[in-house]
C-alpha cells in the first residue's frame, strides 16, 4: 500500500500484518484523525497511539515520532518516505564501542535471565526461580509484568531457556513450556506439553517447524519432537528412542552454521543434524569428564569441542563421531572459534598461541569470554583467591567478586570498558548486541549496562 501526499487518511484503515514483520497475525484496524493515528484495534485489544505496546504490531514512525502501519511506505500528509519497520540491526563485523556513553538498567528481584526474542525483536526478562516474565518499555524505562510461568526445573548449568524470533521455550523437568512473543495481554498465552511418564533432561532447541528436547521415558533416552506453527504447538509430540539414559543430563544445545544441534551431557553428547535424521547419543571417550559449565569451542569445520578432564589434565573432546581428544596445558575458556588461557588467545586451543596479551593491572586474572565476534571478543577479567577449577566448573562463590569488562580486538590488544560486573558464579555475567548497543548484565547484582556502538 502506497499513499500519495494528497490522500486523506481519516477514518478506519484495515491492515493485514506482514508475518515477516510481526508475529501478531490478527487484522489491525487503524483509526486516523486529521493529525494522525488515534488508536488501533486488533485481537480484541484497543491500543492508543501512545501505547508502549504499539511497536509489537510492526510499525513505522515519521520524523515527529507519529506511528503508522508497516504497510505505509510514505507519510500521507507530506509524501516523505517513512523508515522501515523496526528490526534488529545486523551484527557488526567489529565492535566500535563509544566508552563515553552508557546507561544502566536495573533488573527486578529474582534470578534474572535477560533475553531478546519475538518478531519484532524486543527485550524480555524472565525470573527463573519465580517464573515471572516481563518486557521492557523503552519509553517508560520500566519492566512491565506479563504474567507468571512455571519456574525452571533443570540444573543451573543446563541453561534451560531457548529464545528465538518465534518466542520463548524452556523445560521444567516434566513439561516443555512455550510462550509466543510478542503478546498484547492482559492474559499470558502459553502452552505446556508434558506427555505422561516423560522427564526432560535438557533445554529445548528451536529447529525448522519443530521444538526438540532430550527426555527420559522408562529409563530410555528419547528425543521429543514437538511440531510448531506460529510459535505454538500444532500437533502432538513424537518420541524417538535413542538408547539407555544411564543418568544422563544435558547442557544447553549449541548450533553450528549448518543448523546442526549438539547437547553436551554428563555421560555423552546428543547430536541432532539439521534434517532431524540420524540423531544419536555418543558416549564420552573413556575417562573423560566434561566441564558442562563451559561452552564448547567451534573449529573451522563447524565441529564443536567440549572442555573436560582426563587423567588430571584438561582436554577438548570433539563432538563428532571421532570423539577425538586434544590435551591442553591448562583450562581454556572458549569464545566461538577462539579460546583464552592465561594471558593468551588460541585458535585452535591445542595449537601454539595466536596472540599474547598484555594484561597490565589485570595480570593473574581469569579471562571469561562473554561475547565473540569474528574479529573481537568481550571478556570479563576476574581475580580469584584460589578455587579456580571449582569456579570454572560452575561452583558459586560465597561472596561476589568484581569482574572488569575488557574489549579485545584480535591483534590489537585489550581495552578497558567503563563497566564492571559483580558475579558469584562464572555464568552470572552475559552480553549481547541489540539496537546498535552492547548490553552487559550480571545475574548476581541484577543490573544491565547498555553501551552504544559508534555510528559507522
Amino acid at each position: 500500500m502506497t499513499l500519495a501526499p494528497t490522500d486523506r487518511t481519516e477514518g478506519i484503515w484495515p491492515i493485514d500484518p506482514d508475518p515477516a514483520i510481526t508475529n501478531l497475525s490478527a487484522r489491525q484496524l487503524w483509526s486516523f484523525a486529521e493529525d494522525g493515528a488515534r488508536s488501533v484495534e486488533t485481537a480484541g485489544a484497543r491500543l492508543s497511539a501512545e501505547d508502549a505496546r504499539l511497536p509489537f504490531l510492526g510499525i513505522r514512525r515519521d520524523a515527529r515520532g507519529r506511528a503508522y502501519p508497516a504497510a505505509f511506505a510514505f507519510c500521507p500528509e507530506t509524501g516523505v518516505g517513512l523508515p522501515p519497520p523496526c528490526a534488529p540491526s545486523d551484527e557488526p563485523e567489529t565492535l566500535e564501542i563509544d566508552p563515553d556513553r552508557s546507561e544502566e538498567i536495573a533488573l527486578t528481584e529474582g534470578v534474572p535471565f535477560l533475553f531478546h526474542a519475538g518478531r519484532p525483536d524486543s527485550p524480555y526478562l524472565f525470573q527463573e526461580n519465580l517464573g515471572a516474565l516481563e518486557w521492557w518499555d523503552p519509553a517508560g524505562r520500566a519492566w512491565i509484568a506479563m504474567g507468571r510461568l512455571p519456574p525452571v526445573g533443570l540444573p543451573a548449568w543446563s541453561h534451560a531457556l531457548a529464545a528465538t524470533p518465534d518466542g520463548l521455550a524452556f523445560a521444567t523437568g516434566d513439561a516443555l513450556v512455550v510462550v509466543p512473543l510478542p503478546q498484547l495481554g492482559p492474559e499470558l498465552t502459553r502452552s505446556e506439553i508434558g506427555p505422561p511418564g516423560l522427564r526432560f533432561l535438557g533445554a529445548p532447541a528451536w529447529m525448522p517447524g519443530e521444538l526438540v528436547a532430550p527426555a527420559l521415558r522408562e529409563g530410555r533416552l528419547v528425543l521429543c519432537r514437538l511440531p510448531m506453527r506460529g510459535g505454538m504447538p500444532c500437533a502432538d509430540p513424537t518420541l524417538d528412542t535413542l538408547g539407555a539414559a544411564d543418568g544422563a543430563a544435558f547442557a544447553r544445545p549449541v548450533a553450528n552454521r549448518l543448523g546442526d544441534r549438539v547437547w553436551p551431557g554428563t555421560t555423552g553428547f546428543l547430536s541432532c543434524p539439521a534434517g532431524l535424521e540420524g540423531a544419536r547419543l555418543q558416549p564420552w571417550p573413556e575417562g573423560f569428564e566434561p566441564v558442562l559449565a563451559q561452552a564448547p569451542y567451534r573449529d573451522g569445520s563447524e565441529v564443536f569441542h567440549q572442555l573436560g578432564m582426563r587423567e588430571g589434565r584438561y582436554h577438548y573432546a570433539a563432538l563428532d563421531r571421532t570423539g577425538a581428544l586434544h590435551r591442553l596445558n591448562g583450562p581454556h575458556l572458549a569464545a566461538g572459534t577462539v579460546s583464552y588461557s592465561g594471558s593468551e588467545r588460541f585458535s585452535p586451543p591445542w595449537a601454539e598461541p595466536a596472540e599474547a596479551l598484555t594484561l597490565g593491572a589485570y595480570g593473574g586474572s581469569l579471562l571469561v569470554p562473554l561475547l565473540s565476534l569474528p574479529r573481537d571478543a568481550v571478556l570479563l577479567a576476574v581475580r580469584l583467591d584460589g578455587g579456580l577449577g571449582d569456579f570454572i566448573r560452575g561452583r558459586r562463590l560465597r561472596r561476589p567478586v568484581t569482574g572488569y569488562v575488557l574489549h579485545h580486538a584480535h591483534g590489537a590488544g585489550l581495552r578497558r570498558l567503563p563497566v564492571s560486573l559483580e558475579i558469584c558464579a562464572i555464568d552470572d555475567a552475559a552480553a549481547f548486541l541489540r539496537d546498535g548497543a552492547l548490553h552487559l548484565y550480571s545475574r548476581a547484582e541484577r543490573r544491565c549496562h547498555r553501551l552504544p556502538l559508534r555510528a559507522r
